[in-house]
C-alpha cells in the first residue's frame, strides 16, 4: 500500500516546469 506502480511521464524522464504528472498508486484491498 501506497507503492507507486505507475507515472506518466516514466520516471526519470525530464519535463517541463509546469508538467502535469499522473501517478498511480497501490493502494491495500478494503
Amino acid at each position: 500500500p501506497g507503492t507507486v506502480v505507475g507515472q506518466t511521464p516514466a520516471a526519470g524522464t525530464l519535463a517541463a516546469p509546469g508538467t502535469v504528472v499522473d501517478v498511480v498508486v497501490a493502494r491495500s484491498p478494503q
